[in-house]
């Protein structure tokens, strides 16, 4: 299991940059869980054999989105994503 967390904003269209990545999270093949916080910090859990955050930063760019990785654990244990999660 990963945990990968980053920030994802569209200076000129903030509310659109949630409606598409609503839209498009729940396509990544090996995202188990997200959240998008109003601030714009993303938090995606993912199952680190399938899927890994660079891949998401890539196709995230190439749409347009201004990215800042702030984090990525490929080894977090449950305990610490259910807490980016806020679960």
């Amino acid at each position: 299991m990963g945990l990968a967390r980053f920030v994802a904003q569209n200076p000129f269209d903030p509310a659109s940059t949630e409606r598409k990545l609503r839209e498009l999270i729940p396509r990544a093949r090996g995202v188990m869980d997200w959240v998008i916080r109003p601030d714009g910090d993303v938090v995606l859990k993912y199952d680190s054999r399938q899927f890994n955050d660079e891949v998401m930063e890539e196709a995230l760019t190439r749409l347009g989105f201004q990215l800042k990785h702030i984090l990525d654990e490929p080894n977090a244990g449950e305990a610490e994503v259910r807490e980016a999660l806020g679960h």
